[in-house]
């Protein structure tokens, strides 16, 4: 993995420093998904969670209210190492906020998303959810 996740997290922080919305991709997991190569792709996420949105969650709340989607543009099985229009999972964080909600156990993962039943059939829809429309 080639990915400076952390180089992701500050550059985003250096921006928002000038704009009111940033965009940060990741394509380690997509890349891993599709050599089917399943280390590789907890590898990437759990560098992206750590160092990505880690530092994200950390340094945000000190410039006051914001928001963050994370989500998946498309599902990679390992096993099929191509890409599915299976559901995909999201998250809309909206901080700084209460962390005792009942849905807060939840993991950010494919099982977990299904068993919310929350569907966004149109997911152009959450950019508006994302900014508060």
């Amino acid at each position: 993995m080639d990915t400076d996740h952390r180089g992701k997290a500050e550059c985003a922080l250096k921006e928002l420093e000038k704009r009111d919305l940033v965009y940060v991709h990741l394509g380690a997991t997509d890349d891993a998904s599709h050599r089917g190569d399943v280390q590789a792709k907890m590898k990437a996420i759990e560098s992206f969670d750590e160092h990505t949105v880690g530092t994200l969650l950390k340094e945000l709340p000190k410039r006051g209210p914001h928001r963050v989607l994370a989500i998946c543009n498309h599902a990679t099985p390992v096993a099929l190492r191509r890409h599915t229009n299976d559901p995909v999972p999201f998250a809309l964080y909206d901080g700084p906020a209460a962390r005792n909600r009942a849905d807060a156990r939840r993991g950010f993962n494919e099982a977990d998303a299904k068993a919310t039943q929350v569907v966004v059939a149109d997911a152009t829809k959450l950019i508006g959810k994302l900014l508060g429309k």
